[in-house]
């Protein structure tokens, strides 16, 4: 069920994913430990099918607690908390731009040491830390980090 519900977010069907996930939540709640993986990933979807409402607070809220339940449980460089703080940031880019590049910028460091540069993880971040570079008005640091990303994927396919 979280499978599709996330699959609903990705096509823009916020509502539709919201009532999934919070199914897919009740069911992990009633059945699994609170920071179960499974549960954890479902309140994910649930944020991001917010946050794609522009029910941006709520979402912010939601997803600052998986970051905080997978930093006590996994450790804060683990590339689940990545993925969560990654999260954010796509959350935050609606409402604090600058915040949300801050956190990008992190995520990406910490990729970088943890999962490397070629990872697609790592480029993923990459990429989204240039777009809100960009929307805050920073075209040049932007343009630095395609250049990085253009770099690094040419000698992953060589």
């Amino acid at each position: 069920m979280s499978e599709l519900a996330h699959s609903l977010c990705r096509r823009g069907k916020y509502a539709e994913s919201e009532a999934l996930a919070r199914e897919a939540l009740q069911l992990c709640v009633s059945s699994l430990p609170k920071n179960y993986d499974t549960t954890l990933r479902n309140v994910t979807v649930l944020a991001l099918a917010l946050g794609g409402q522009s029910r941006f607070d709520e979402a912010e809220v939601i997803q600052r607690k998986v970051i905080g339940k997978w930093q006590h449980s996994l450790g804060t460089e683990h590339p689940r908390t990545l993925e969560s703080m990654h999260n954010l940031a796509l959350i935050l880019e609606f409402t604090k731009k600058d915040e949300a590049a801050e956190l990008c910028r992190h995520v990406v460091q910490t990729r970088k040491k943890v999962l490397r540069k070629g990872h697609p993880d790592t480029l993923n971040s990459m990429d989204c830390l240039a777009s809100l570079l960009r929307k805050i008005g920073r075209d040049e640091e932007a343009d630095e980090i395609e250049r990085e990303i253009k770099k690094v994927a040419e000698s992953v396919s060589d």
